[in-house]
């Protein structure tokens, strides 16, 4: 089950609860004929999937919207892209392969915008050294000549 989707889990789910539901009623038929009857048995596992697979599909798409949109907000410093913005997502695509994806390119960018910032301090402080030297040598120069003329 690997990179399953979203839709998939809800479904997969599902189906294992009225599975269950079903065996569960088909021992109470079997061990109770009177007390169940096979299209009651029918009915009640159809009803439990079908709301199992509503609730599953539902609470899906609201957790993993609120989570991915979660990550959009950091990734763009809270400005979603208008996909995002709609409040509803698609369950069938990838939606963690996505983020992952976007979170990747967010990581390489961030990573070359502090490769850059570093390379800038570098020569900030580069260039006021060199900015402070260039001005202090005429000072002093300018003060050995004052010392000069005041001591005669």
């Amino acid at each position: 089950m690997k990179n399953a989707t979203p839709a998939f889990i809800a479904w997969l789910s599902s189906f294992a609860i009225g599975l269950a539901t079903a065996l569960v009623l088909l021992a109470i038929y079997f061990l109770w004929p009177e007390a169940l009857s096979l299209w009651v048995v029918l009915t009640i596992t159809l009803i439990t999937f079908f709301i199992t697979l509503l609730v599953f599909y539902i609470a899906l798409e609201r957790f993993l919207y609120r989570r991915i949109k979660l990550i959009y907000k950091v990734i763009y410093d809270t400005k979603l892209p208008e996909k995002e913005k709609s409040g509803t997502i698609n369950l069938k695509e990838d939606l963690i392969g996505d983020a992952e994806e976007k979170v990747r390119d967010w990581q390489e960018v961030k990573l070359q915008e502090s490769l850059r910032q570093k390379k800038l301090e570098q020569f900030r402080k580069e260039f006021l050294s060199n900015v402070f030297h260039e001005l202090k040598t005429p000072v002093f120069n300018i003060q050995g000549y004052l010392e000069t003329l005041i001591e005669g």
